[in-house]
């Protein structure tokens, strides 16, 4: 409904309702002068219409002038069933991985192919063999079409469409072998902007690989794709030693005296950089350079392989998303003066994307006053509400959500989600951390203390060591505050440890207060 009140407002900010207050007054205006008699009955209507009417008709000149692109129809292509089961397996994933590469750089204005290994993100490591939880989060994201398919015992496909924008009401049935149904497909729905180039069969060890990268199966996809030299494998080879190479924690300090070997990298370097040297690379290679770079916090670098990556490929949600951590003026040049704008528009390839909801929501909240009210607030809200409209359940997002209700001083909301949260998840001592938190800014201290050495005890959380020594010096236990004050200090990550910071002060607090009471 918002992308099509946009589309009506032809790129002017809220100009359909403009338009509307403006006819409004129109007819306001000379109904008072019909009533206080400066204009008869007669003359009122047949200006009020005139009025009107030139209002409308230079409001749709305006419109044709600079109005957006029509909203584009989101189809989203289900994995395979097989047999009448269902299980995530290649043969499964075929038929999708084929439509997001004859959809690479060939969509047109109309339609907005919303590539798989998206919706594996959103729907989850734990339901990837559930179909019904594809289908409903698939409609949960308001798409114009879903595509499923069967696989049949010869290889071929049969292939329901629904169509959403249609008014009929029976899908679309067709079958044949995948080739063919891509040029049916197209035919229906022309959902392709150019013919479909003959696409070379997708082996089944690239796709075998490729669902070991979505599940963390980082090794196993090295050992898959060590003897394939063809540009998707090299490719897929190199995004698993990226994701596995950035799970590594630089220390900072140690960084700037010495140089800190990234094993993983470096090989993933040496991968992409053969297939720039041949003139083979794609827009996945300028990418997985571009995140390297950031990484290593080689932003130059960063700026100039993402910005590549995104000119040939400007429907990717993570290049988007990943160019959002750069410098705001680096921005300029793709026409967007705020991060939240193109953080926006990440959420607009791919409203699943969780990574960027956190992102965009925590950004709405640093930029607005703390007040409920205030507009960075209500956009923080929407930005997760949105979201847990396609997946409710979500514990990171209904954690992040949480955590800003409990800074709008909405505490009992607050504890309502981190309690459930709780319940779900009893050995992670983060849940333990949140539900203490609320507690001791509602100043219910023997709660929140319980809480806070529960999250201890699990795995020595260290920011509730801090918490407890709060808790403690609340109650006025300073001992028992000035023991857990000193095991956070231990546990300093660095010298911008907050915590740690703070852990010292109270420290220095509690020391002073007893040098006072001493000399009295």
């Amino acid at each position: 409904m918002e992308s099509i009140l946009d589309y009506m407002s032809g790129g002017i900010p809220g100009g359909i309702y403009i338009l509307f207050f403006v006819l409004l007054a129109i007819q306001l205006i000379f109904i008072n002068f019909n009533k206080s008699g400066l204009v008869s009955k007669k003359d009122s209507r047949k200006r009020r219409f005139i009025f009107s009417l030139s209002v409308i008709l230079i409001y749709f000149i305006l419109w044709y002038t600079f109005r957006p692109p029509a909203p584009r129809i989101r189809v989203i292509v289900l994995p395979s069933i097989e047999n009448n089961k269902f299980k995530l397996t290649p043969n499964s994933i075929r038929f999708p991985e084929l439509i997001d590469r004859s959809a690479f750089n060939n969509q047109g204005d109309r339609y907005l192919i919303h590539r798989w290994p998206w919706l594996y993100k959103v729907v989850g490591q734990d339901s990837v063999n559930n179909y019904q939880t594809w289908f409903s989060i698939a409609k949960r994201m308001s798409p114009g079409i879903i595509i499923e398919s069967t696989v049949k015992e010869d290889g071929s496909l049969d292939i329901t469409i629904h169509n959403y924008n249609s008014q009929k009401e029976e899908p679309l049935r067709i079958s044949g072998t995948s080739f063919i149904l891509l040029n049916k497909i197209n035919e229906k729905l022309d959902l392709f902007d150019n013919s479909i180039k003959k696409i070379d069969e997708i082996p089944h060890t690239y796709l075998q690989a490729k669902l070991a990268l979505l599940s963390g199966e980082y090794d196993e996809v090295d050992t898959l794709l060590e003897k394939y030299t063809d540009v998707p494998s090299v490719e897929l080879r190199a995004a698993a030693l990226v994701r596995k190479g950035r799970m590594k924690k630089i220390d900072r300090e140690k960084a700037k005296y010495t140089k800190i070997e990234n094993p993983d990298l470096n090989k993933a370097k040496k991968l992409l950089f053969t297939l720039i040297n041949k003139r083979e690379d794609s827009p996945e290679t300028a990418f997985l350079l571009g995140r390297i770079a950031q990484y290593e916090e080689k932003f130059e670098d960063a700026n100039t392989f993402l910005k590549k990556a995104l000119a040939e490929d400007l429907y990717n949600s993570r290049i988007y998303y990943a160019l959002s951590f750069l410098l705001s003026s680096r921005l300029k040049e793709l026409e967007f003066d705020r991060r939240d704008q193109i953080l926006e528009k990440a959420l607009y390839f791919d409203p699943g994307f969780r990574n960027a909801v956190m992102e965009l929501s925590q950004h709405y909240y640093n930029s607005s006053s703390g007040s409920p009210s205030s507009a960075g607030i209500i956009k923080a809200i929407a930005t997760i509400n949105r979201y847990l409209q396609i997946k409710p359940d979500d514990p990171f997002v209904l954690s992040s959500f949480a955590s800003i209700k409990m800074k709008i001083q909405k505490l009992d909301e607050a504890l309502v989600i981190f309690k459930e949260l709780k319940k779900r998840f009893p050995r992670d001592s983060n849940t333990y951390y949140n539900v203490g938190s609320v507690y001791f800014y509602k100043k219910e201290y023997r709660k929140a203390l319980n809480n806070f050495l529960q999250a201890i005890e699990i795995d020595q959380n260290i920011d509730a060591f801090l918490m407890a020594g709060l808790t403690y010096r609340q109650i006025g236990n300073n001992d028992s505050a000035l023991y857990y004050y000193r095991e956070r200090i231990k546990r300093k990550t660095g010298d911008d440890d907050f915590y740690a910071v703070e852990a010292m002060k109270g420290i220095r607090s509690i020391l002073q207060e007893s040098e006072t009471k001493n000399e009295n």
